[in-house]
């Protein structure tokens, strides 16, 4: 039990609040502003600039979007969403009311905007989904963002066009040739960074493509070499191996080249070289 008196219901609040609240918008009354200040005293609350007060351990994306009264977006919104982020999350960034002059609090990176940046006080400060990639396409390194975009698309929860309207003006130059790039297709992180490599690399690449007799091949190049990507958990069992066996011998069958990777010879970079000499080898077409 608490032991301020009244603090309790005070904590009940901030909880509701997620941890952190500007006290104002607690709307206490005098004997109310005394109990909070008696639980400050006691290490129950934290007093934090612009009138902010949260619970010790509250979550630190909670704390700095109330602080800047912003939403969490980038990485630590797309970890929010569940979506793969092959990069250390690092530093919270939030999405700020333009003009906003609160001094951070911690390594935070704030993104102004013109628009609405708030949430309901009871509610995670985040931005939308199709924010949040929009925002990663112009702020986090290409295999990150593409990763992201690639993973929202394929869910369904998220359309391009959906994304694309956050991608205006001449500032977000770099987020609309990243949309560009980006597939519905990809089933996985490991796809994606292929994808990109080989794209870079000047090779027509395509994914999510079927072939009969097999089913979907993870991607296809110059029309005739498929690749295919392994995780190392994917093979654990002897039936997917053998399965995957047959599926190479009918593709060779058809006339197609079997290429397949491990995720280290991707996120290596090697896959590139070989690739491409292989269809040097075989002719444009890779048969």
């Amino acid at each position: 039990m608490d032991s301020v008196k009244g603090g309790e219901a005070i904590l009940a609040r901030v909880r509701e609040h997620l941890g952190a609240v500007r006290q104002a918008d607690l709307r206490l009354s005098r004997q109310g502003r005394r109990v909070v200040q008696r639980l400050v005293e006691s290490g129950l609350l934290r007093r934090h600039p612009g009138g902010l007060i949260a619970e010790p351990g509250v979550d630190e994306r909670v704390l700095v979007a109330r602080l800047h009264r912003g939403l969490v977006t980038c990485l630590h919104a797309a970890d929010h969403y569940h979506l793969p982020v092959p990069s250390r999350l690092g530093p919270v960034h939030v999405l700020t009311p333009k003009g906003s002059t609160v001094a951070r609090l911690h390594h935070e990176r704030l993104h102004e905007t013109r628009g609405r940046s708030t949430a309901p006080p009871r509610s995670f400060p985040v931005v939308s989904e199709a924010r949040c990639v929009a925002d990663l396409l112009c702020c986090a390194e290409e295999w990150t963002a593409m990763v992201a975009v690639d993973a929202a698309l394929h869910r369904g929860r998220v359309t391009a066009e959906q994304i694309a309207s956050y991608l205006r003006g001449s500032r977000r130059h770099l987020g609309r040739v990243r949309l560009s790039r980006a597939s519905a297709r990809s089933r996985s992180p490991l796809e994606t960074l292929a994808r990109i490599q080989l794209q870079d690399a000047g090779l027509p690449v395509d994914d999510g493509v079927v072939i009969g007799g097999v089913g979907e091949v993870d991607l296809l190049v110059g029309g005739g070499l498929v690749i295919e990507l392994d995780g190392y958990g994917y093979h654990s069992d002897l039936w997917t191996f053998e399965h995957d066996r047959r599926r190479d011998r009918e593709l060779v069958r058809q006339g197609y080249t079997v290429l397949r990777f491990t995720a280290n010879e991707v996120r290596s970079g090697r896959i590139v070289g070989e690739v491409a000499g292989v269809l040097r080898a075989r002719g444009s077409d890779g048969r």
